[in-house]
C-alpha cells in the first residue's frame, strides 16, 4: 500500500508485489490512473484501490470522513443525499464516483462509506453500472477538482494541496 505513485512503480517493476493498494478515483494524482494501474495489470499484480470518494471530500460539505463543515438540516450529519439545493459546496454523487472508478477496472474498489445513505446509493450504483464514455470520465474528473476545493489537504496525493 502506498500513497506515492513513484514508490508503487518501483515496487511493481521490481516484482516485489502480488497486490498493490493505491488511490483510484475522480480526484487522485493522475499517475495512479495512467501509470500505476496499467503497470499493475501488465505485471499481473492485483489492484486494490481506495479513495473512490476522495475521503468523503467529493460527496459533500466535508473536509473528510464523517467531518461535516456544518450540520445538515435537522441536525443530521450526511453527505447531502441527492438534493442539490442543500449543498453548500460543489460535490459529486456516489454514482459518479463509483462509476468513474469501476470504469478504470481495478480488481477491488474499497469504498470509504461514512453514512447509510452513501451505502444505499453505492449498492444502487453498482447494480446499474455501465462503463462511462471518455467524455463522461473527463467531465467527472473536471468537476471533482471543483468539488474538493476548500475541503482540506488530499494526503493521498504527492502534493496534498493540489
Amino acid at each position: 500500500s502506498s500513497h506515492n505513485p513513484d514508490v508503487l512503480k518501483v515496487a511493481i517493476e521490481a516484482g516485489l508485489c502480488d497486490i498493490a493498494m493505491f488511490p483510484v478515483g475522480p480526484f487522485v494524482d493522475e499517475r495512479y490512473i495512467t501509470e500505476t494501474l496499467p503497470l499493475a495489470k501488465a505485471r499481473g499484480v492485483g489492484s486494490i484501490c481506495f479513495k473512490t470518494f476522495g475521503a468523503g471530500k467529493l460527496l459533500g460539505d466535508t473536509v473528510g470522513y464523517n467531518q461535516p463543515l456544518q450540520l445538515r438540516p435537522r441536525g443530521k450529519l450526511s453527505s447531502g443525499g441527492v438534493n442539490d439545493a442543500v449543498a453548500v459546496l460543489p460535490r459529486l454523487t456516489v454514482q459518479e464516483c463509483l462509476h468513474y472508478t469501476l470504469t478504470l477496472d481495478p480488481d477491488v474498489a474499497l469504498l470509504g462509506l461514512s453514512f447509510p445513505n452513501e451505502q444505499d446509493q453505492a449498492f444502487a450504483a453498482a447494480q446499474m453500472f455501465r462503463p462511462l464514455t471518455a467524455e463522461a470520465m473527463v467531465d467527472i474528473r473536471t468537476r471533482a477538482v471543483e468539488a474538493r476545493q476548500g475541503k482540506g489537504p488530499c494526503w493521498w496525493n504527492p502534493d496534498p494541496e493540489a
